[in-house]
């Protein structure tokens, strides 16, 4: 019965494992450092380096695939264009 209750565990917890790796930043608040970065880009030349260590620290290690899915949801496109 042990062995059964610690592969059911297992087969539940195996996808978090998987992709514990992998985080993908939030939507909105990626939209809204990204739009905060093109403004200082124009305005505040200066505060660029400093708004893309947020931006990094925001992204962590995901990748390429997941950021391009995350800018082309709903919730990234209203916080950057807000």
């Amino acid at each position: 019965m042990q062995r059964l209750v610690l592969l059911a565990y297992g087969w539940l917890i195996a996808p978090a494992l998987a992709c514990a790796g992998a985080a993908v930043p939030n939507a909105r608040a990626l939209g809204i450092a990204e739009a905060m970065l093109g403004y200082c880009a124009k305005a505040d030349p200066a505060a660029v380096a400093q708004q893309q260590g947020r931006i990094k620290e925001l992204v962590g290690d995901a990748s390429r695939k997941s950021l391009a899915e995350v800018r082309h949801r709903a919730g990234y496109r209203q916080a950057y264009d807000s």
